[in-house]
């Protein structure tokens, strides 16, 4: 069963797409890590965006799962920022050789937030797009991973 916004559906749906692609092009260029994972948030608004503009009980329950597992892992994010008082990019090279435990926890959380299988990150996405493939709204969903890899290319550019 869909149930639909009256014509907001599409602009959902667009705003999702454009938020994904502006979230990915604003953080490629970004030093300092703050401002990178702000743009990376615009971007992961257009997932919740567009598990929203589906109408369905999928999208509305992936739309649930997705914004739990991202509010966890970017608060482990910050925090573990806060903690280190890292402000620049630049400043996280060497970590996990000065602090095992501590480098090892924010690589694994940036590849979860990247959408690396087989990590929390991946499955949110996945069921998104799955709300999307139902609608068979596949180029749709080829758009979304071709941008989904941009993003994945900063957050391993992070971990590097």
């Amino acid at each position: 069963m869909r149930i639909s916004f009256g014509g907001i559906d599409f602009i959902l749906l667009m705003s999702g797409v454009l938020s994904i692609v502006v979230g990915a092009i604003g953080a490629l260029n970004q030093s300092k890590i703050k401002r990178l994972l702000g743009y990376s948030a615009i971007g992961h608004m257009g997932f919740i965006l567009l598990g929203l503009s589906t109408g369905t009980f999928l999208g509305f329950k992936s739309l649930v799962i997705y914004l739990i597992i991202y509010v966890l892992m970017i608060l482990n994010s910050f925090t573990l920022i806060k903690e280190l008082e890292i402000s620049f990019i630049i400043e996280l090279r060497g970590l996990s050789r000065r602090n095992r435990v501590i480098g090892l926890t924010q690589g694994a959380i940036l590849m979860s937030i990247a959408g690396i299988p087989p990590l929390a990150g991946f499955y949110s996405k996945y069921i998104i797009l799955c709300s999307i493939l139902d609608l068979e709204m596949l180029f749709t969903s080829l758009f979304v991973i071709l941008w989904s890899v941009v993003s994945v290319y900063y957050y391993l550019s992070l971990i590097r």
